[in-house]
């Protein structure tokens, strides 16, 4: 019972990892080339 619930732990917890894990490298990648195209465009929007 015990080895279960530790193991369903562990593969919950390997699988949250693993979403969190790409939701941030989707979020990292298009952050260095998306959004400085988007953050430059706001601020020149901004100062103009």
């Amino acid at each position: 019972m015990t080895t279960r619930f530790s193991a369903k732990m562990f593969g919950l917890g390997l699988l949250a990892f693993g979403l969190v894990s790409t939701a941030f490298g989707a979020d990292i990648v298009p952050t260095r080339v998306g959004p400085v195209s988007q953050y430059g465009q706001l601020q020149a929007g901004k100062n103009s």
